[in-house]
C-alpha cells in the first residue's frame, strides 16, 4: 500500500518506491539546514520535489540541458 503524508488521506498517491544515493556531505548539511528551518519536512520531501522540479524543467526545455550532459563524455 504507498504510504499517504499527512493530510493527503483523501489525495490519490503514487506509490513510492525507496531508492538509495549518495551526495556530497555540504549538500546533505545545506539539506538538513532547509529541514531544520522548516521550509520542508524532511530530506526525502527536499529530493521529492527538486526531482519532481528539475523533470519539469526539463519537458520545457529540454535542449540546453540535454547539450550540457553530452559535453560530459
Amino acid at each position: 500500500m504507498p504510504r499517504k503524508r499527512k493530510g493527503e488521506e483523501n489525495e490519490e498517491r503514487e506509490e513510492m518506491v525507496l531508492i538509495s544515493l549518495y551526495v556530497p556531505k555540504s549538500t546533505l548539511e545545506k539539506i538538513d539546514e532547509m529541514v531544520r528551518q522548516g521550509m520542508f519536512k524532511s530530506r526525502s520531501e527536499f529530493i521529492r520535489e527538486a526531482i519532481e522540479e528539475y523533470l519539469e524543467d526539463l519537458e520545457e526545455e529540454p535542449e540546453p540541458i540535454i547539450d550540457f550532459f553530452e559535453n560530459l563524455e
